[in-house]
């Protein structure tokens, strides 16, 4: 039984064969980053993951502190939100000493917050 609703196209078009162009694009890349990390390893410290490797989720507060002040100079400070018991601050981290740290927050002055105070950091953007 043949379906009569099968309809065979209308307009045919003729589509001319092109050749791919040659690309040269890079696939390997090397960042000194890496070459520090073994070198870590060989000189004897502690050295548990790769910064890219772990989610920033998964990390101590001193070690997204780190992260937060450690970025690469192309990539601009992240917005964060700190928690205290007391209060929730939303703004940069741009500075460490001790074991205090300097929050730059948006039409504000800098706050500075101890570390033993923050109970979480959570990433919100740029």
């Amino acid at each position: 039984m043949e379906n009569k609703h099968q309809v065979e196209p209308l307009l045919y078009i003729d589509q001319p064969l092109f050749q791919k162009p040659v690309v040269f694009m890079q696939t390997d890349y090397k960042s000194n980053l890496q070459k520090q990390q073994n070198q870590k390893v060989v000189e004897g410290e502690k050295v548990t993951k790769a910064d890219s490797t772990i989610h920033f989720n998964e990390r101590s507060i001193d070690e997204k502190i780190h992260y937060l002040l450690h970025l690469p100079k192309e990539m601009p400070h992240l917005k964060c939100e700190i928690r205290t018991k007391e209060r929730v601050y939303i703004g940069k981290i741009v500075d460490e000493v001790d074991d205090i740290i300097e929050i730059s927050m948006f039409g504000k002055p800098n706050q500075q917050l101890s570390k033993n105070e923050v109970e979480e950091i959570n990433l919100i953007g740029f």
